[in-house]
């Protein structure tokens, strides 16, 4: 193998390995792709439709009503998704 040959595969590896690195701390910290189960938010969201959940505001903003939020059901549900709830009530709230 030619040292031209073997320092271009060395740079489409490293390539490779910061587009996954980026890619992994995206979804980890930044936001996330979802398919929606249920039909609970009907008609506003329909059963099938896509959507991408960021992850930041949460650590920033309060939640309001009407919010679209994502959380782990408690384990009394049996649930092995999370769930996506628009919030209808906060404590305190009249």
């Amino acid at each position: 193998m030619s040292s031209r040959w073997w320092r271009e595969l060395c740079q489409l590896l490293l390539a490779l390995f910061a587009a996954s690195l980026i890619f992994f701390a995206m979804h980890a910290y930044l936001a996330e792709a979802r398919v929606i189960t249920s039909g609970s938010m009907l008609p506003t969201i329909q059963v099938g439709d896509r959507v991408l959940m960021e992850k930041v505001t949460c650590h920033f903003a309060m939640v309001h009503r009407q919010d679209i939020i994502v959380f782990t059901p408690p384990p009394a549900a049996q649930a092995k998704e999370d769930y996506i709830k628009r919030v209808i009530g906060l404590p305190g709230a009249e």
